[in-house]
């Protein structure tokens, strides 16, 4: 009911709205910097897609930090991008615990845990929308900035290096360099697909893999990565290459196909130091 009132409401609006009016105000929606949120432009479209690659050798690249990523969330709609920001900030408050006053990490029986979310978490949150100047998502510029201004106002200096190149338009290498170093990159989607953890099942001789395909402007902290190359009889027969991300969604932690079903728009690797 509210979308078809809302469906009305819009072809109203467009008969007494002037036509070049209209097409200026497009023009303008068109050339404006993405918001990045599922929300921005359109629904998200969700759709997927299952593969099976035959293969008798492979040979795997994989790295995964050892604290992963925290996976708090932020209550405003169309927030990934500051719940990205904000995932980090908690990953470094690790180091430096002046970034989220309130708020520590755990360590429950010898092993390290980010605990649960609490009001400081929310608190930050709420701030870092302010400071990213949310409205319905977030801008690359508006994370930028955002993150830069929060963290140095604890004390600390954001650093945020582009790691954009001609593989998938990510300088590959120099991210896997980067993850190794156990950093973060944050990455932002104007489409993607993500496997869930488990979700590659190995058989005798091969591997079925499943993907759910999003269609949407969506940002995901990466916290490592998973490449690998099958081989039959000797010959090559195919690479997938796999990012593991916070994912924002119910599924809090999923491997993000780069090669065959994803477009990154920007990645950064992010550090505070």
């Amino acid at each position: 009911m509210k979308r078809a009132l809302c469906w009305l409401f819009g072809v109203i609006c467009l008969a007494v709205v002037p036509l070049g009016a209209v097409t200026a105000r497009a023009a303008e929606w068109e050339s404006a910097p993405a918001r990045y949120s599922a929300e921005y432009r359109s629904d998200i479209e969700v759709g997927t897609e299952t593969k099976t690659v035959y293969y008798d050798t492979k040979k795997i690249d994989e790295y995964v930090n050892t604290y992963e990523t925290p996976t708090f969330t932020c209550a405003l709609d169309g927030s990934c991008v500051v719940e990205a920001g904000g995932n980090v900030i908690a990953y470094y408050d690790r180091l430096y615990d002046e970034l989220i006053p309130g708020y520590r990490h755990q360590m429950i029986w010898g092993q390290f845990s980010y605990g649960s979310q609490n009001q400081a978490i929310n608190d930050m949150f709420t701030e870092l929308s302010g400071l990213m100047d949310w409205h319905v998502g977030v801008t690359v510029d508006g994370f930028q900035e955002g993150m830069d201004a929060y963290v140095s106002g604890k004390g600390r200096t954001f650093e945020c290096e582009k790691a954009t190149g001609a593989m998938y338009n990510t300088n590959l290498y120099y991210l896997k360099e980067k993850l190794r170093e156990d950093k973060l990159a944050v990455v932002f989607c104007s489409d993607f697909a993500l496997t869930p953890l488990g979700g590659i099942q190995k058989g005798d001789g091969y591997e079925t893999i499943s993907y759910l395909l999003y269609k949407a402007y969506h940002a995901m902290v990466v916290y490592g990565y998973y490449d690998v190359n099958y081989y039959l009889d000797g010959n090559f027969v195919g690479q997938d290459t796999y990012l593991y991300c916070g994912t924002g969604f119910t599924d809090k932690k999923a491997l993000m196909n780069i090669d065959d079903y994803s477009t990154i728009e920007d990645i950064y690797i992010v550090n505070i130091v």
